[in-house]
């Protein structure tokens, strides 16, 4: 049978000690590391239905910069003939929405400029949470207001 002497013992159980300090100190962050994934998780949750219950608020108002009675001139170019529509702001909002859904090729003028200037707007793109914008040609928004994600 081997002896060990005491200053062998205490160096091994100081091993040991330190060993499970280790051990407890991985089995924590172990534990962090799920609880931050499991907060991630929810936070994705989160979001996405957030994005969804934003695309879905149609009460949001529509912003137009000149008033509330702006008239929008679109030429629509439907089996191959322009159609002149003419739109408030929150007409020409819902009909952007929609322009994935009936595919025509558009041409946005606003007709509330001084001495009965014309001028096109611009489709700023896709924005979040569903936000549709018409800039002029000076960057400005003019027309803005929420779609929906379809």
């Amino acid at each position: 049978m081997e002896c060990w002497n005491v200053e062998e013992i205490e160096d091994l159980h100081k091993q040991l000690n330190d060993l499970e300090k280790i051990s407890s100190a991985t089995r924590e962050e172990i534990r962090r590391l799920h609880h931050v994934c499991r907060s991630k998780e929810e936070e994705i949750e989160y979001w996405k239905n957030r994005h969804t219950d934003t695309c879905k608020e149609q009460e949001q108002p529509v912003f137009v910069q000149e008033g509330p009675m702006s008239r929008f001139l679109v030429q629509r170019q439907k089996d191959g003939e322009i159609v002149p529509t003419l739109m408030s702001g929150t007409q020409l909002i819902n009909y952007i929405n929609m322009a994935d859904c009936h595919g025509e090729s558009y041409e946005i003028l606003n007709c509330d400029s001084q001495f009965g200037e014309v001028y096109k707007l611009q489709y700023k793109g896709w924005q979040p949470n569903c936000l549709i914008e018409l800039v002029d040609e000076h960057g400005e928004v003019v027309v803005k207001g929420y779609g929906e994600d379809h």
